[in-house]
């Protein structure tokens, strides 16, 4: 047995690629049991072809954008704390409905605890309100249709601007490599575009292959801070950790998930992002959002947020 195991794994190893210091020279790996197999050579996939794969991905973007054209259910849990450490907690289930080329929704408040909405009715966390912006439909919208994939350099000056918060979470998660990020209080050195030098120099790039559930083959493609060669990296980016999951048979991304972290004096960001898609009659849609952490702005505060999205009963027709 031990014998079959080595020969399949060494017949993925055309599939299978890690990448350490410097992602022009890489060490190919497969681990399976206790044994590792390296092979280091010519005719591998490298780190630079996922760098591509990245930058010209629309999958994503088009899987978040079917959901303006689709009925589903949501359910969405959120857990909020401001600036004085006052929590809150809402629980709610969206449906939307899709008529006439119109959507609509209509939402049941399973629970709401806490102090999440101030004296006016307004919640008291931005990053929640952003959320909503995204992902909910106050009123009827008609003329609904697909949008076309982010695409040119977009430079954001005032990410505590509500607009330019849910700019920089729809970069981040669709296309990083047109991010810039210019705030005086954050830094004019902050680098966010991790596939352009200098800023790459300050990551590490590694890919490897896998195997979900005994049948479903995949990429994984890591960008994570070189710590040890830069251990001033807290000063100088944003993105400490982007991890992106890719569907060996048509190269769709699956999954993607970010760490961010800037540790200033009167701005600052530490969170994470995780999302995961599914497949609902050979479309891609997303399934579950995860979204946690801290922002930190001039006036405003720390704003915390923990937010879960689930989307289920989704439809193509």
């Amino acid at each position: 047995m031990r014998t079959l195991r080595l020969i399949l794994l060494i017949s993925c190893l055309c599939k299978t690629v890690l990448a350490q210091d410097n992602y022009e020279t890489a060490a190919k790996s497969i681990i399976l049991d206790s044994i590792t197999v390296y092979a280091v050579g010519e005719g591998f996939l490298k780190p630079a072809d996922f760098i591509r794969y990245t930058m010209e991905d629309t999958t994503l973007f088009h899987a978040f954008s079917l959901l303006k054209v689709s009925p589903y259910s949501m359910q969405m849990n959120a857990f909020i704390q401001d600036k004085k450490n006052r929590k809150g907690h809402v629980k709610r289930d969206y449906v939307q409905y899709i008529e006439n080329n119109c959507r609509f929704q209509e939402y049941n408040t399973l629970d709401s605890s806490g102090y999440f909405y101030d004296k006016k009715g307004h919640p008291i966390s931005e990053t929640y309100q952003m959320m909503m912006q995204f992902f909910t439909t106050p009123q009827k919208v008609c003329n609904i249709k697909l949008s076309p994939s982010p695409k040119g350099i977009i430079t954001l000056s005032q990410p505590r601007d509500l607009r330019q918060q849910k700019e920089l979470v729809k970069r981040l998660i669709f296309a990083p490599h047109t991010l810039r990020i210019d705030v005086p209080l954050m830094g004019n050195k902050m680098k966010t575009n991790i596939f352009e030098a200098p800023t790459s120099d300050y990551y590490r790039f590694n890919v490897d292959f896998d195997i979900i559930g005994d049948t479903l083959s995949v990429y994984n493609f890591t960008i994570e801070v070189d710590s040890i060669k830069y251990p001033n990296w807290r000063k100088n980016v944003l993105i400490k950790k982007m991890h992106t999951t890719f569907r060996v048979e048509d190269m769709a991304i699956i999954a993607r998930s970010y760490e961010l972290f800037y540790p200033g004096w009167l701005a600052s960001c530490d969170l994470s992002i995780y999302i995961k898609m599914q497949d609902v009659e050979d479309q891609l849609y997303p399934k579950t959002i995860h979204y946690q952490g801290d922002w930190k702005f001039p006036t405003k505060g720390k704003d915390h947020a923990n937010i879960y999205l689930q989307f289920n009963q989704i439809s193509t027709k």
